[in-house]
């Protein structure tokens, strides 16, 4: 699976392809991401969202890299 654009769209589709388990997780966290940014009149919150979901997607899609890191990717 090639990385895919920082959109919420492709980033949703690529962590259900790649670990559907974690879609729950990705939705509440998109939500509280855009109560904080209209909280906060910021766009910050927002691109850590795409930042940390970029970084499980990159991990995740590399079977041999997501087994060296188990459970790493998320944490950033």
């Amino acid at each position: 699976m090639p990385m895919p654009d920082l959109t919420l769209p492709a980033l949703r589709s690529a962590v259900a392809a790649l670990a559907s388990a974690k879609l729950p997780e990705l939705v509440e966290e998109m939500r509280q991401a855009f109560d904080r940014a209209g909280q906060d009149g910021s766009t910050a919150p927002i691109r850590m969202l795409y930042r940390r979901w970029a970084i499980f997607v990159a991990i995740e899609r590399d079977p041999a890299r997501a087994a060296r890191l188990p459970g790493a990717a998320i944490a950033c």
